[in-house]
């Protein structure tokens, strides 16, 4: 039975109950943890107007708000956009303009640099003109309806390296 990248963490927490999903330095969060912070973030997108196939870039290092924004767009049946975090800021601009990305989810210094019409997500940071990452997974979204996701459904937007040009979508 095909399942979307929505359904991936809701059925893994279901399958693998309270076994440790990811380590942060010792730190270990379970997968219903996970599980339920990924859909916390995903009802906060929804409520900040990410909406079915709109894309939403990931520009972070990796970490552990990289994973929740990862499943949170998924489960709010956008168009995940994952970017290399060593990527320049114009670089991004680019791809972020060529995917048409209404939300980038990145950190404090990075969305200082970037240039378009794409609202910054920051994680730890809560610079002029963005959304704070923690303000919009925090507690309080229940009430938010997340949409079905078909499994035939665009879930990822990955770029080229851009070697030989420009980047190119895939």
């Amino acid at each position: 039975m095909l399942q979307s990248l929505a359904d991936t963490l809701p059925v893994a927490a279901a399958r693998f109950g309270t076994k440790t999903a990811l380590f942060i330095g010792e730190t270990g969060i379970s997968y219903p943890d996970l599980n339920e912070r990924a859909q916390r973030c995903a009802r906060g997108l929804v409520r900040v107007g990410v909406k079915p196939g709109d894309r939403v870039t990931l520009y972070l290092p990796n970490s552990v708000e990289w994973v929740i924004a990862y499943y949170a767009a998924a489960m709010a049946g956008a168009v995940v956009n994952p970017v290399n975090f060593l990527n320049t800021t114009a670089e991004v601009d680019f791809i972020v303009a060529d995917c048409g990305a209404r939300f980038v989810l990145t950190n404090e210094e990075r969305a200082l640099g970037l240039h378009g019409d794409a609202t910054p997500i920051v994680a730890g940071g809560s610079a002029t003109g963005t959304i704070n990452f923690d303000a919009l997974c925090a507690p309080g979204c229940d009430a938010v309806t997340l949409p079905e996701v078909s499994a035939e459904a665009l879930a990822l937007l990955c770029y080229t390296s851009g070697t030989t040009g420009r980047p190119k979508g895939a």
